[in-house]
């Protein structure tokens, strides 16, 4: 039954990053949309989100990849 529950765990960090990953690009692609010097800060902020998704679902990846490795081994 924990195995499961690992499993399910991996998916919906998956699914929150990619989810993370459309709604920052979204933010950004508002903030060029708006046209607006004064907020940098904003697109700033979006983008740094959006980069921290990338990196969260490639850790993820990267782990379920390393843990499949592992089971092949034993």
């Amino acid at each position: 039954m924990e195995g499961k529950f690992e499993m399910s765990k991996r998916h919906i960090n998956r699914y929150l990053c990619i989810a993370g990953m459309i709604i920052f690009f979204v933010l950004i692609v508002h903030d060029f949309a708006e046209n607006s010097e004064y907020k940098i800060g904003s697109l700033a902020t979006h983008t740094g989100l959006f980069i921290a998704a990338v990196y969260f679902l490639y850790l993820n990846l990267k782990n379920e990849r390393k843990m499949k490795d592992g089971d092949r081994k034993s």
